[in-house]
């Protein structure tokens, strides 16, 4: 279960970004996507059904610096859960809890916000140096 977003069309952050060093600029990326993305995953494990509590100790988040063909990206997943797919979208013998779905519906544009206050923090910290 991986859900994503995508902001673009932020014209000063563009300019901004191409006077930095390329390793400086992907930093500041990935420096700002790792808090956003914690705020989702806080709302989704709050969430969570706790039924051992196996699920909430697998959420977590994962960013990915860009390479050649992809660009910087930062993932909140279950990792090691086998139940995660049966508590989110229901099974057989359960009804779907869907609290990835909640949880980043309901915080998608903070994070978003979260993104760009970071990113330009960075950036002026950098530019006043």
């Amino acid at each position: 279960m991986t859900f994503s977003s995508r902001v673009t069309g932020v014209k000063e952050l563009d300019a901004k970004l191409k006077k930095l060093p390329k390793k400086l600029g992907r930093r500041a990326v990935l420096n700002a996507l790792r808090p956003a993305a914690r705020i989702i995953r806080d709302d989704i494990k709050n969430d969570a059904p706790v039924l051992t509590g196996d699920h909430k100790k697998s959420i977590k988040v994962k960013t990915r610096a860009a390479g050649k063909s992809q660009a910087n990206s930062i993932e909140v997943f279950v990792g090691g859960d086998y139940k995660s797919n049966w508590l989110e979208y229901g099974s057989v013998h359960n009804s779907a809890h869907g609290h990835f779905r909640r949880g980043y519906d309901s915080k998608k544009n903070q994070a978003a916000k979260k993104i760009g206050d970071e990113i330009f923090a960075q950036i002026d910290k950098v530019m006043k140096s």
